[in-house]
């Protein structure tokens, strides 16, 4: 079944991920890169990666099996995720293959498959490729045939440039400062402010010195928020490891809710648009996104968890921006058809330099608190879990897209399993504290009482996160 965990391998939309050394190695990466090849029928397929220590024999081994199995490939080395699916697209390649853990801890990596036109599989198409994975066989070899690596990053700054609008930011010169979390993003992002007319300051600047907490979350973003403040900067950017996620810190320091990096985008490009003002988010984001839509005179459309889905879900019904505002990811269709924590910076930039201050319009927002924990372990929510959220909030909106989700105006709860990662997410969000608090707690105890688990569920749970939207 698609994302549970396999021998220390958690199989999902987003890939194959684990822990290096304790599930996750080369013989996995083989075998798996071996069925990949053999799914999309050969060809050339663009290899990628970014800067965890894994990555280089990891990637070695995708190669050889790529090779092995009569494939072609091409080498591009480190790069952001993003990035390689743009190259990936416009190269007219097969399919390709990310070897990246994402925002996942360093000690995690990860096999991120995306099939011709730069689209992530379906769980149907998964689980084929599972069904291949499982019947190939791996020699030991894990050696990349002799090639030379490509490097396409002028190339992708030359098309960011071409897409965004950098008159004001030449004109202002604004100052920013990008925090790259030691990861893919430093060989990019940098470079592209730049070359639209910034004055840049990096931190966490080091390719695999990893300093903070991975997921650019606020509370891991102590020295940015230091930084933009020393520097006097109109705002300060944060990626994961790959680049495709990004949060904003304000001109004051302040850094914020990832939902604030899709909602600045979304406000902009609804607001600035005359027809097709459709957004689509996943059901993990805030209520915020509603209240968007609705004052630009907008539609939200909700989607499963996960990239993929969400621009499935975008082509279907021909939206205008998308993305997954609890990871801070922004899908500009236009530009780029993934989450492009790049490109969402050079857009953010365009707009603070032509005069919208990140706080202000942050303030304009309506204020929502958050409650959300992850419980160890990946429960399985069937009808015994929807069946008891129905009959606890008998007057809410009970949707089954992803996981169990309950709703009202203004306030919504979610119980869903990961797929990245063996645990399983309670979210809730309220307009005060205290109702998200209430909210959650009762839907935590929904899962206690009513969730089978796979894997053995370590009795403590982790501390659960508080925060302001």
């Amino acid at each position: 079944m698609v994302g549970m965990s396999y021998d220390g391998i958690i199989v999902s939309p987003s890939g194959y991920r684990g822990i290096w050394g304790r599930g996750l190695n080369e013989s996995v990466a083989k075998r798996a890169a071996k069925a990949f090849a053999r799914y999309v029928g050969g060809g050339d397929i663009i290899v990628g990666r970014d800067t965890r220590e894994s990555g280089p024999s990891l990637s070695a081994a995708v190669m050889a099996g790529l090779a092995e199995v009569g494939a072609d490939f091409t080498d591009v080395g480190v790069a952001p995720t993003p990035a390689i699916i743009w190259k990936g697209r416009t190269g007219g390649f097969r399919g390709g293959v990310v070897v990246s853990g994402s925002h996942n801890e360093p000690e995690w990596n990860g096999l991120k498959f995306f099939l011709k036109g730069g689209l992530w599989p379906t769980e149907k198409e998964v689980e084929e490729q599972y069904a291949i994975y499982l019947r190939e066989h791996d020699d030991g070899n894990h050696d990349a045939p002799a090639h030379e690596v490509v490097d396409f990053l002028d190339d992708y700054v030359e098309y960011a440039l071409s897409k965004l609008n950098s008159e004001p930011v030449e004109a202002k010169h604004p100052r920013v400062v990008i925090d790259a979390a030691g990861g893919a993003g430093i060989r990019v992002t940098p470079r592209l402010l730049r070359n639209m007319g910034a004055e840049v300051f990096v931190i966490n600047s080091e390719e695999g010195l990893f300093n903070r907490r991975m997921e650019p979350v606020p509370e891991a973003l102590g020295r940015l928020s230091d930084v933009v403040r020393e520097k006097g900067a109109s705002v300060g950017f944060a990626h994961d490891c790959d680049a495709d996620r990004l949060t904003l810190a304000d001109e004051k320091g302040r850094p914020q809710s990832p939902n604030m990096t899709l909602a600045f985008v979304a406000e902009k490009k609804l607001e600035m648009a005359s027809s097709n003002k459709v957004l689509v988010t996943n059901v993990a984001s805030s209520a915020l996104f509603q209240d968007i839509a609705d004052r630009n005179g907008g539609k939200l459309v909700l989607s499963k968890v996960g990239e993929g889905h969400v621009v499935r879900k975008m082509l279907d019904v021909n939206a205008l921006i998308g993305g997954e505002g609890s990871s801070g990811g922004v899908i500009q269709p236009e530009i780029n058809l993934t989450r492009d924590g790049v490109i969402a910076a050079g857009t953010i930039l365009s707009y603070v330099a032509d005069g919208v201050s990140v706080s202000s319009l942050i303030s304009s927002f309506p204020t929502y608190y958050t409650v959300r924990d992850k419980v160890p372990g990946t429960a399985v929510v069937d009808e015994r879990i929807v069946e008891a959220v129905r009959s606890t909030f008998p007057d809410g909106y009970i949707s089954t897209i992803d996981g169990v989700r309950v709703s009202w105006s203004g306030k919504w709860g979610l119980i869903r399993a990961s797929r990245t990662e063996p645990v399983t997410w309670i979210t809730a969000e309220a307009k005060s504290q205290e109702e998200a608090r209430k909210l959650y707690e009762i839907l935590a105890k929904i899962t206690s009482d009513y969730a089978t688990f796979q894997g053995k569920r370590r009795a403590k749970e982790g501390e659960d996160r508080e925060t302001r939207v």
